[in-house]
């Protein structure tokens, strides 16, 4: 790899982690949307999912005492049972096919996000589905945050909690 792609990929990590600062989430779907462009899809949602994990370490702390034990267990149940559907997508589609998945599942996720829809119809009951399109978004195309977040903006906790639990999830999963 050459030093100008090394740099380039260090930018636009920068910008990733720059939005998931401000935002508080985002960081593994931007950064593997903007990897893309120096990388390969596969190579880009790895790097995107280690560098995310790793930044959420300093979370790690608070985990155990902030989350909806319940909760937790079945989107992690969910995510088990999406993921090897997405493995075989990923799998069998293109490279390219899988740049347009990856850049779509984050479209749409980030575009409903930024509509702040108000879904009053869900709740904890439909967390079994929502890990598994969560699981199926980050392996997928490292987009699994995005409907995690949307369906916790959804339920009522508070902003602490709303913190703890796709660390929680995503952590306990991996």
């Amino acid at each position: 790899m050459a030093w100008i792609e090394i740099g380039i990929a260090s930018v636009l990590i920068v910008f990733a982690g720059v939005v998931r600062g401000y935002s508080g989430f985002g960081f593994a779907v931007i950064a593997a949307l903007c990897l893309n462009f120096v990388f390969t899809p596969i190579e880009s949602i790895v790097i995107a999912i280690t560098l995310d994990l790793l930044s959420s370490l300093c979370l790690l702390r608070g985990v155990n005492t902030e989350i909806d034990k319940p909760l937790v267990k079945k989107l992690i149940a969910g995510m088990l049972i999406a993921t090897p559907f997405s493995l075989i997508v990923v799998s069998w589609i293109s490279s390219e096919a899988l740049k347009l998945l990856i850049a779509g599942l984050s479209m749409v996720a980030g575009g409903l996000i930024m509509l702040d829809l108000k879904l009053r119809w869900l709740d904890k009951r439909y967390s079994l589905a929502v890990g598994a399109f969560s699981g199926f978004g980050m392996t997928a195309g490292s987009a699994g945050g995005p409907p995690l977040i949307l369906y916790l903006l959804n339920l009522t906790m508070s902003s602490k909690e709303l913190r703890q639990q796709p660390s929680s999830f995503l952590w306990r999963v991996l």
